[in-house]
């Protein structure tokens, strides 16, 4: 099913140039048991690591994992299944290893991983670099750093926010302290006046403000377009569907149930109405199941 789905998932699939396919995990809570009176019947959550076009709004695959720790294992299996050249890769700090770095460059593909503390040595160096940068006064730094910078405003349900964003290639000194990192070609910041607390990131693309503050923005699109989304409109976490793949294939049920309502492009109704809707009205889900995107969906099943 899963590999139909992938088939599907390729033929619908708009190709755009340096689109972002942001990788993320997600537990399915609500499956897990604990019993107090026999040992060993416990049940355990399932968790998926998932891939999503960001711009196309579609999931390429998923594959399960047991614990949220072999994301690591996990990622590798999921590059090998979806069609990334030319794409860019944006990936937690989980994933942030030079193997699955250098797989990404390996297939056509650029990245950019967020950067924390689980990897103290090189986190430690990037942040030391852009201790001095002052989003206020950059141009103050200039001549002891290298970097581009560019700030973007928004104004969205009553929050105002403004994001500051800063990249350097200036890296050759970064990767003779980490030879193994042979793909990073830059190193970036971010701070936004929601979180004080900078985050810092890594990449193979070059030193391009515009591309790195749009990469490292619509990442978080897999958090609102899809993680959220499978809460809210289908309460994922409250399944308590545990039987052997059960969990697994109503996860993938639920990403084409998502797929198939956002391919209405003329209702005003959000995702949780139309999918009520189409619960509804037999007339209004075979409008969207017999559209010529979703004819080959059909034709495999």
């Amino acid at each position: 099913m899963e590999s139909c789905f992938m088939n599907w998932v390729r033929e619908i699939k708009r190709d755009i140039r340096q689109e972002v396919i942001a990788i993320d995990g997600k537990t399915v809570r609500g499956m897990a048991t604990k019993s107090r009176f026999k040992a060993g019947t416990d049940v355990k959550s399932i968790h998926l690591v998932s891939a999503l076009a960001t711009e196309n709004r579609l999931v390429s695959a998923q594959v399960q994992t047991e614990e949220k720790s072999n994301e690591i294992t996990a990622i590798p299996l999921l590059l090998e299944q979806i069609a990334i050249g030319g794409c860019i890769m944006t990936i937690d700090a989980i994933g942030c290893q030079y193997e699955i770095a250098e797989k990404i460059v390996k297939k056509g593909a650029d990245y950019v991983f967020s950067l924390k503390w689980n990897h103290e040595s090189l986190h430690e160096e990037v942040k030391e670099y852009w201790d001095m940068l002052d989003f206020d006064k950059p141009e103050a730094q200039t001549k002891y750093i290298k970097f581009r910078s560019i700030s973007t405003y928004e104004e969205k349900h009553g929050r105002k926010e403004t994001r500051d964003y800063a990249v350097s290639d200036d890296v050759q000194w970064l990767r003779k302290r980490f030879p193994q990192w042979k793909t990073i070609n830059s190193i970036g910041v971010v701070e936004s006046t929601r979180d004080t607390e900078r985050r810092y990131f890594v990449s193979s693309l070059g030193a391009d403000e515009k591309l790195f503050a749009h990469a490292v923005r619509a990442h978080w699109g897999i958090e609102n377009r899809l993680n959220y989304m499978l809460d809210v409109v289908y309460r994922e976490d409250a399944s308590r569907v545990r039987k052997e793949y059960s969990p697994r294939t109503l996860a993938l049920i639920r990403k084409i149930g998502l797929t198939i309502a956002r391919s209405d492009k003329e209702s005003k109704t959000g995702i949780r109405g139309r999918v009520q809707q189409i619960g509804w009205s037999e007339d209004y889900l075979e409008s969207l199941l017999f559209r010529s995107d979703f004819a080959s969906l059909l034709e495999v099943s």
